[in-house]
Formats: structure tokens, sequence, C-alpha cells
């Protein structure tokens, strides 16, 4: 299965979420990010904080990506996306962390087939921080 690897920037200095990124580059010292058309290209990317698409998307068909707040339809779960190492499942990879419940979930696009029509996306940690505290 061909997947395209998407990413997006949040732009520190605007406060705005960055879509066209261009190309990356992993260089010694750091990752640079090359022929992007906003402020943080032909730079490295430190104070800019880099998310990569899932590669899911949700019940809009819009790519869930690192970061991002979901909302779970049918349970009225809301989890922020995730990548690393979770305890809780002892696993590397794509989870979610619950905000308003007590429990994490992976997710990955084997066992997640339902992810399209129960799961939306209501925000991201950087432009909605009012929906962590629900």
């Amino acid at each position: 299965m061909k997947r395209e690897i998407l990413f997006r920037a949040w732009d520190s200095k605007d406060n705005f979420m960055r879509y066209d990124i261009g190309e990356l580059h992993f260089l010694q010292g750091g990752l640079k990010v090359i022929g992007c058309a906003t402020n943080i290209g032909n730079g490295w990317v430190k104070d800019n904080p880099l998310m990569q698409s899932t590669g899911l998307k949700d019940k809009n068909d819009y790519p869930i990506f690192e970061s991002d707040i979901l909302k779970d339809l049918l349970s009225g779960a809301i989890w922020i996306v995730r990548f690393g190492f979770c305890k809780k499942f002892s696993y590397t990879g794509w989870y979610c962390e619950g905000v308003n419940v007590q429990r994490d979930c992976q997710i990955n696009g084997e066992n997640n087939s339902n992810v399209n029509s129960q799961i939306e996306i209501i925000g991201n940690i950087y432009e909605n921080k009012e929906l962590l505290n629900k």
C-alpha cells in the first residue's frame, strides 16, 4: 500500500499552522526545511514544531496529524494524537492520549477501519488549547 507522507508545522512567530512545508532534509545538526513558501522555509526546524500525518483520515476525509485533537462521536471521548512510546501498551508508534477519558489507545491502519465514520478532528493543541480543558 502506497502512502503519501504529509507534514505540517506550527509557525510560532505568526501563530499559524503551515501546510506548505516543501522538502525536508535531515542534515548533521538537525532537520532543515528546503523550498518552503513560508517564513520558516530554508531554515532549521527549531522553534516550529513539525508534525507528520498518521496516514488516516477523519469522517470528513481530512488527514489526521500528530497533535490533532479528535472527538469520538459515539462515546464523546476527546483524544490528542501522539507519536512515541506509550507506556500503557509498551508500544512505539501512533497513539491517542485521552483528554476527558482515563485511557489511551493505539491507532494504525490495520485495526482502525472505522476511524472515518466515528472520529472527527475538532482542532489541534496549538490553535485550540481551550479544548484541552474539557
